[in-house]
This record gives C-alpha cells, sequence and structure tokens, in this order.
C-alpha cells in the first residue's frame, strides 16, 4: 500500500496543467453528486424515522454515515479548491457550506471539530504559512508529550466534562481508554508492545468504571476496545518511540512537500487544512491502522497533491476548455 501511494502522490505530482484542469473538474462532478446523495439519505433516514416508524431521531439512526462525515470532513478542502479556480470563490464557499452542513447533520463530534478546527487552520495558513506550521507542528508536539502525564490529565478532564456537558460517555471513555494505554506505555516505551497490540491487549477487555448516574448506579465500558481512539497513542502504545519518531518524521516530510508558490495563498493553506483536519480526527476518532482509513488518508494526499500542487491564483475562474 505505500508503495502504491507513493507513486501514485508521484503521478500526482507530475500532472501538467490541462490535465490537473480535467482532474479538479472530474473532482468536483463527483464531489457534488456525493454531496447531494448524502443531503438525500439523510432527509430520507430522518423522514422515516419520524414519519413512518414514528419514532425519535437519534443519532444512531445515521451510524452508518459516520465515516462519510469524516471522508467530507478532510476532502471538502482540496475540492473547494478545484471549484474556486473552476468557478469563482462564492461556488466554493457554497460546497463548503453544504459539506459542513452534511457533517453537522451526520452528527459524529470528531468530524465536525475536525473541521473547525481545519477551517481556522486555513485562516491562519493564509495569512501565515510559516506560522501554521509552527502550529502544527506544536500540536504533534504536545500530543506526544501529554501522553506520560495522561494519569494524571486524565481524571481531571473527566471531572471537568461530568461537571459541564451532557450525554458526555463516549468522550469520558476516550478519556479512561487513554490512561490505561498510557499506564502500559510506560511499561514499554521505546518499542511498543508490537504492531496491532491494541487488538488484544493483556486485560483490554475488563470494564472500567466510567461514571456513576444520579441514581447511583455505575456505567462501565473496556479498557481498550480493539484500539485507543487516538493515533499518536496506539503507535506509541505498539511500536514505541521509534514508532512516534518515524511518524513525525513522515508528518515533516509532508509538510515540507506543500508547494509554495508566489501569489497562490489558497493551495498551501488547503493543503495544511487536510492535514490538520486528518489529524484531528486520527486523534480523536477510529483505529489508526484499519484499512478504510487508511485509504481515505491516501486518497486526500493524491487529491490534494493534484489539486494544489502547481501554482494557480483562484482570483478568476478558470477558461472552459
Amino acid at each position: 500500500m505505500a508503495a502504491a501511494l507513493v507513486l501514485l502522490v508521484d503521478a500526482a505530482a507530475s500532472l501538467n496543467e490541462t490535465e490537473r484542469i480535467c482532474f479538479r473538474q472530474s473532482l468536483i462532478y463527483g464531489a457534488v453528486a456525493g454531496i447531494a446523495l448524502t443531503l438525500f439519505l439523510i432527509a430520507v433516514i430522518t423522514g422515516h424515522t419520524i414519519w413512518v416508524q414514528e419514532q425519535q431521531m437519534a443519532i444512531h439512526k445515521l451510524s452508518a454515515l459516520n465515516r462519510t462525515a469524516s471522508a467530507i470532513a478532510i476532502l471538502m478542502w482540496p475540492i473547494a479548491i478545484s471549484i474556486a479556480k473552476a468557478y469563482g470563490r462564492r461556488a466554493a464557499v457554497t460546497f463548503i457550506v453544504l459539506s459542513s452542513v452534511a457533517v453537522f447533520l451526520l452528527a459524529p463530534l470528531t468530524p465536525l471539530l475536525a473541521f473547525l478546527i481545519g477551517a481556522a487552520a486555513f485562516a491562519v495558513a493564509w495569512m501565515s504559512f510559516r506560522l501554521a506550521k509552527i502550529l502544527f507542528a506544536a500540536a504533534i508536539a504536545f500530543s506526544v508529550l501529554i501522553v506520560p502525564f495522561l494519569d494524571n490529565v486524565s481524571p481531571l478532564a473527566i471531572e471537568l466534562l461530568l461537571a459541564n456537558f451532557q450525554d458526555h460517555i463516549p468522550e469520558v471513555h476516550r478519556f479512561v481508554i487513554w490512561q490505561f494505554a498510557a499506564e502500559h506505555i510506560l511499561e514499554r516505551p521505546i518499542f511498543g508492545w508490537g504492531l496491532n497490540a491494541a487488538r488484544v491487549f493483556p486485560g483490554g477487555d475488563a470494564e472500567l468504571l466510567l461514571l456513576t448516574t444520579p441514581e447511583g448506579g455505575q456505567i462501565t465500558g473496556p479498557a481498550l476496545p480493539l484500539h485507543t481512539h487516538n493515533a499518536l497513542i496506539q503507535i506509541w502504545l505498539e511500536l514505541g518511540l521509534v514508532g512516534v519518531a518515524l511518524f513525525a518524521t513522515l508528518l515533516a516530510f509532508a509538510i515540507r512537500g506543500i508547494p509554495r508558490m508566489p501569489g497562490d495563498r489558497a493551495g498551501p493553506a488547503a493543503a495544511l487544512a487536510v492535514m490538520t483536519t486528518a489529524f484531528v480526527i486520527a486523534q480523536l476518532g477510529f483505529g489508526f491502522w484499519q484499512g478504510w482509513w487508511l485509504a481515505t488518508l491516501g486518497i486526500a494526499a493524491v487529491t490534494t497533491t493534484a489539486v494544489v500542487g502547481h501554482p494557480g491564483s483562484i482570483h478568476e475562474p478558470e477558461p472552459s476548455s
């Protein structure tokens, strides 16, 4: 998979401008159709639940589209740049709004939070790409350095969640998982427990207390349900600091590979927004080694390279060919 990704990224970077225009146009058609279909499915599922089944709508009714929300949040940036180049900025903003509405209606919190942070990263990179890179590197460093202290940080975070938010069980469970994983990371910090060890980790199926309800009931959850819901924690747990160093090096090369051309601030900003959005989802969401997730990251890398890997202004739409 890694070799195929390298070849595809290299091919995307080698496209000439005519080929890029063709790629962007095809990307636009597919993206618009995809967002329209997603909104249609949301409407159908919601309408069927409320009016046909006469049930109250709940988040789990749309759970089959959770992965869709993450893919939309990541890929909307190169697609928006493509639309801006072809049809102008107003069309691009319209697409971003519709995409964010789809992510919001799908209801998972992580992709929505990732989109908002990605939008902030885009804005910062638009004003100062250097500052945006520094902040991104600082976020990675913080995410690594906080791990040894999660034994103390997690209880404080859980207490904050319980005091200020409702429907907080998934978030509390994540902090419990991270605390459990961090404790075992410190047992083998250099080389870790082995690739995919999180799926069969000793004690991972033990039920740990998440919270006590006002009625006195206890809600529990597994200590480590197949993965850590955090990329860096999972990599450190399984591959140790060696794996974390390799992952950080890969991110550094990816940032250095973002092209910066005079007069084109949107392209580099979009590329950094893609990386930021993907990083947030990886830190809060899925198991890092899941095939669909690695494929999504690969598609994002190839798509972003093909879209922004060449200088070009988005102030005016491209002439149609």
